[in-house]
């Protein structure tokens, strides 16, 4: 993972072919899938945790089907 300081924030990213997600989410429904995201500095980077494209996939494949339940 990398992350890189601006002066009001900071970006990560995954490493290649990775994915974001919240390590606090539970439920693949309250998830955020992200390639990158920016977080103010005082939030803290273990909030991000990296996942893999199939992991990413399932997570999306998840929340469509639970909209189309709604």
């Amino acid at each position: 993972m990398e992350i890189r300081t601006e002066q009001e924030g900071k970006w990560i990213t995954p490493m290649y072919g990775r994915f974001l997600t919240q390590s606090s989410a539970t439920k693949d429904e309250d998830r955020v899938v992200a390639k990158q995201v920016y977080i103010p500095l005082d939030e803290s980077n273990d909030e991000w945790t990296e996942i893999t494209k199939e992991d990413a996939e399932h997570v999306s494949s998840r929340q469509r089907k639970l909209q189309e339940v709604k």
